[in-house]
């Protein structure tokens, strides 16, 4: 993500903040998943992690990265 930000940064990104957002949440589901492991020493079995997870990642790289990638080529251009 920090990656995501500079580049965001630099380009002044109009959905920055709703970027950012979305890294925020998911970085959070990932310290829930980790919270439950270790105060109720139980997890959801790996495969519903990876699905939500991977889910996440599908969703983010095909809507929002990719319209990124857009916004950045075409300033690049000007």
């Amino acid at each position: 993500y920090t990656a995501d930000a500079g580049i965001c940064g630099v380009h002044n990104y109009p959905d920055y903040e709703l970027h950012k957002y979305q890294h925020q949440q998911y970085i959070s589901k990932i310290k829930d998943f980790v919270r439950l492991y270790k105060t109720e020493h139980t997890s959801l079995p790996a495969k519903d992690i990876l699905i939500s997870l991977a889910g996440w990642h599908s969703k983010h790289i095909i809507e929002y990265d990719k319209k990124f990638g857009r916004y950045v080529r075409e300033c690049n251009e000007d």
